[in-house]
């Protein structure tokens, strides 16, 4: 299957997108409109929220790309994406008894601190 240059979190990526063109229409017409009302310029609030959605598409534009990263698991002969990382992560942690018995809890945060030094590393 072909990927997409979205990649794998298309909502979040249009999310984004939107925030981005919402903000920067908000903020242009906050510069060059003409926002006059009982003689009190209004402009000014537009250009801070537009300054302020764009500062807050931001946000987006990181859970996107961390949606998108691959990882490398501790052999580095496949990849694995962020969202398998976090549900190996949460199984480990909070249901230790349901993998393989409460011995196992050490031997996956160990392979979980494997994994964030590799992340590091990037």
């Amino acid at each position: 299957m072909a990927r997409s240059f979205v990649g794998n979190c298309a909502p979040l990526f249009f999310l984004a997108v939107v925030f981005d063109a919402v903000g920067l229409i908000v903020l242009l017409v906050g510069i060059f409109g003409k926002l006059y009302l009982d003689g009190r310029f209004y402009g000014d609030f537009l250009i801070y929220t537009g300054s302020i959605v764009i500062f807050l598409s931001l946000m987006w534009w990181v859970l996107w790309y961390t949606g998108n990263v691959q990882l490398h698991s501790a052999d580095r002969t496949n990849f694995i994406n962020f969202r398998h990382w976090a549900r190996k992560l949460s199984r480990c942690v909070f249901h230790p008894t349901a993998n393989q018995g409460p011995s196992s809890r050490p031997l996956c945060l160990q392979s979980v601190t494997v994994t964030c030094s590799m992340l590091l590393r990037l």
